[in-house]
């Protein structure tokens, strides 16, 4: 007689997307499958905003993470595009420098290639991202001279340049004297060993982001077919009420204090037409 195994195969929610979001998704990844040992969350490695927003309709993504809603081009696919969170975009250094804050002055000249060098002497290594990037373009935004700056930085030889969210992390860790463009959410969720510089005297803390005293601010959008599958709403309705969720995102990974419900009860933007 052969004995045949009764054992449920687990169900997998397949999720991908932009580097900043994936270490809160895998948190959350985490946390739901411990309440639903029938379903299994497998969070794939960076594949930014839009390769989360085209692998959606081709069904190789059940739940895409976007720091960006659709395009009108990308939207003739239909797509839903929910924001459920939101985090400060942070300049930040290896904890190993002691800089603690910066001016929008410093960072022009600093991309310029006018300001070389930090306080105890070690040269500085801006981390450059693609001009196209949303990081790079919330940089820009602080200022016309840093938006200018930055341009002057992408024809500078030498700088160090990455392409992925965790990548420029990486770098920002490792190179002497590096500076770069993140999130407080990449940085807390993923542990990593990088500090988020006060900006005018400014730090890019949560409760700075949502009162709007901060203003370099990044949005976090789950991206789904027009009609989610039955394991996509299983996931989206059960992360907020997640045991443990709201305290983790909020006052752990960076995110705002702002009341964000998810799909199909909040702030969701249809993407059909």
């Amino acid at each position: 007689m052969t004995l045949l195994s009764c054992a449920a195969v687990a169900e997998e929610i397949k999720i991908g997307g932009t580097g900043n979001g994936l270490g809160t998704i895998r948190l959350l990844g985490a946390a739901f499958s411990k309440t639903n040992p029938t379903m299994t969350v497998t969070v794939l490695e960076s594949l930014g905003s839009s390769g989360a927003i085209k692998a959606v309709p081709r069904g190789a993504l059940d739940i895409g993470i976007a720091s960006r809603v659709p395009t009108d081009a990308e939207r003739k696919d239909g797509l839903l595009a929910t924001e459920y969170a939101r985090t400060p975009t942070v300049l930040a250094v290896s904890m190993k420098s002691r800089v603690t804050g910066i001016t929008r002055a410093q960072v022009a000249d600093i991309y310029a290639g006018t300001l070389v060098k930090w306080p105890d002497g070690t040269v500085i290594r801006p981390v450059l991202r693609q001009p196209d990037d949303d990081n790079t373009k919330q940089l820009k935004s602080l200022s016309a001279g840093i938006e200018k700056a930055v341009l002057i930085a992408e024809t500078r030889p030498g700088l160090p340049f990455a392409v992925i969210d965790q990548e420029a992390a990486d770098k920002i860790e490792s190179i002497p004297g590096a500076i770069g463009v993140t999130t407080l959410a990449l940085i807390r969720s993923e542990h990593r060993s990088l500090r988020a510089l006060s900006i005018d005297n400014l730090e890019p803390s949560p409760k700075n982001g949502a009162s709007g005293d901060y203003t370099l601010i990044k949005r976090f959008y789950f991206v789904t077919k027009a009609v989610p599958t039955r394991l996509c709403k299983s996931f989206l309705n059960s992360s907020n009420p997640l045991p443990g969720v709201k305290f983790c995102c909020r006052r752990v990974i960076g995110f705002l204090d702002v009341s964000l419900t998810l799909h199909p009860h909040g702030q969701a933007e249809s993407c059909t037409r």
